[in-house]
């Protein structure tokens, strides 16, 4: 057993996203330790590919028994993270499995006590749950006030696709009270155990570099209509999944991974694809950070203009589309 653990989740529907994970750690990262899986409802034949690429696989019984709003209940199988079995880690690196990876995640393993990214335009941690007047009942607006008065909601929230822990940051009831936790307020946001586990370490995590998790992957410079796209350590699909849109550059690369995870010999590790020096780290995160719509006033009204353009156009987009997809593509920046 290695001093350090990577993990995924999936179940039998994300089989092939969570190979192409694995496979753009292996081939890129030079990811030294364990590799493990945390499953649900998979197949015995999809486990034992895993298992034969020395990848652990763990099945864990679901939290929840019903589709959320917008996810299955497998998402909060990430609470099963802090629990004592990963205490036998010094550290636990987990990564959703719409990501690929691009270059070594050795900084991920210095970072403090838990660390996470902050959430798309740092929005505040009552963004995370629903509204009073989204809920109909009495008792879950009973809940939300209680909540709301328990917890400072202004706080920044973070996004729980890629997220690093030291362990001694696990107690024995820390997975406990997250379950409780979510059984209390849990059905009162459309994110489910992003907001449980911000609400567990409210004020007690530390920022990650956002090349890390990587969500914007494309962005729009100041004033130029065709956007550019922007890669970092760990690119993070939170919206356009490349094996559903499968549009451009990032699908390709995608696929080249996919294809390539029969190829997974833990035994036989190559060296990291590339190592982001600190300088490249704080440079490209404080440039991105610069581009973010809410945190400058001139790139608002830039994309408030190209936005009303993109609806003038729309129509005239859908029939390129429909007319010449790798036109469309190229125009779009894909």
């Amino acid at each position: 057993m290695k001093d350090n653990v990577l993990v995924s989740l999936t179940d039998r529907n994300y089989i092939d996203p969570v190979k192409q994970l694995f496979s753009s750690v292996y081939h890129n990262a030079g990811w030294e330790g364990d590799y493990l899986l945390l499953c649900h409802d998979v197949d015995d034949k999809d486990m034992q590919w895993f298992a034969d690429r020395g990848i652990i696989t763990r099945s864990v019984a679901p939290l929840y028994d019903r589709d959320f709003e917008h996810f299955p209940p497998t998402i909060l199988s990430k609470l099963y993270l802090f629990g004592n079995y990963f205490k036998r880690w010094k550290r636990v690196l987990f990564l959703d499995g719409d990501i690929t990876v691009k270059a070594s995640l050795e900084g991920m393993l210095d970072l403090p006590g838990f660390s996470a990214v902050e959430d798309v335009h740092s929005i505040p941690l009552k963004k995370q749950f629903y509204s009073k007047r989204h809920l109909t009942d009495n008792g879950s607006r009973s809940r939300l006030a209680r909540l709301r008065s328990t917890y400072d909601m202004s706080r920044t929230a973070f996004n729980v696709g890629v997220m690093s822990l030291d362990t001694e940051v696990i107690r024995d009831n820390t997975f406990g009270e997250m379950v409780d936790l979510f059984n209390e307020y849990g059905l009162l946001s459309p994110y489910n155990e992003q907001a449980i586990l911000n609400l567990y370490f409210v004020d007690h995590w530390s920022p990650m570099p956002l090349v890390y998790n990587n969500y914007y992957l494309y962005y729009r410079p100041y004033w130029t209509l065709k956007p550019r796209m922007s890669e970092g350590i760990c690119d993070h699909f939170i919206f356009q999944k490349p094996w559903k849109v499968r549009q451009g550059h990032y699908f390709t690369q995608w696929s080249r991974y996919l294809h390539s995870a029969d190829e997974i010999d833990l035994d036989l590790r190559p060296p990291p694809a590339r190592v982001w020096t600190d300088k490249e780290i704080d440079d490209w995160t404080r440039y991105m950070r610069d581009m973010m719509v809410r945190r400058n006033i001139p790139l608002l009204v830039n994309n408030r203009i190209m936005e009303t353009l993109e609806r003038v156009l729309g129509m005239s987009g859908r029939m390129l589309h429909t007319v010449s997809p790798p036109l469309y593509d190229r125009i779009r920046g894909g």
